[in-house]
């Protein structure tokens, strides 16, 4: 038990730790330099949330109203025919800032019918708030949609096409 505790002793005192001693005198001081180092966090790297909200999107083609031509014996447009637009909500709630690109695909036998968008390549600033100075708040953009083209008489709630939004 004797040899363990002196072994143990041996081992302690063979330990260096760094100190720095100083003989003082009496009435005398002491003093040392503090000193310290920024060591940046991991980077966490570029985060994407994005929600899309989609409004509007089951459009209404309301045709031009006309008035009976008795000298033509036809009926002629008091007005012209008209869309319902929709709007596409694009809210970042990420780290970087995104683009959103609308696209339209139109389903076999409604290739007549297109869609306009209000913006092509939509930004979308980030919701970092070291930049955007805002503590808590998304970024939203919009996008209006609107479909031109005639859609024929006596359809109803039918799939017309596919609007998709790619993120960049």
């Amino acid at each position: 038990m004797k040899k363990r505790i002196a072994m143990a002793l041996i081992m302690t005192l063979a330990v260096s730790t760094t100190a720095f001693a100083e003989n003082i005198s009496q009435n005398g001081s002491s003093s040392a330099d503090v000193k310290a180092t920024y060591n940046d966090g991991a980077d966490a790297g570029k985060i994407y949330s994005v929600d899309i909200t989609w409004q509007g999107m089951n459009f209404t083609y309301t045709a031009a109203d006309t008035v009976w031509n008795p000298q033509t014996h036809t009926y002629d447009p008091t007005t012209e025919p008209y869309w319902s637009d929709g709007m596409i909500s694009v809210t970042n709630h990420s780290n970087d800032a995104i683009t959103a690109t609308p696209s339209y695909a139109a389903e076999s036998d409604y290739e007549n019918i297109t869609m306009t968008f209000s913006d092509r390549s939509l930004k979308v600033a980030t919701a970092d708030n070291g930049i955007n100075g805002e503590a808590g708040k998304a970024v939203t953009g919009n996008i209006t949609v609107k479909p031109s083209g005639e859609l024929s008489k006596g359809v109803t709630d039918t799939k017309i096409g596919t609007i998709t939004i790619v993120i960049s």
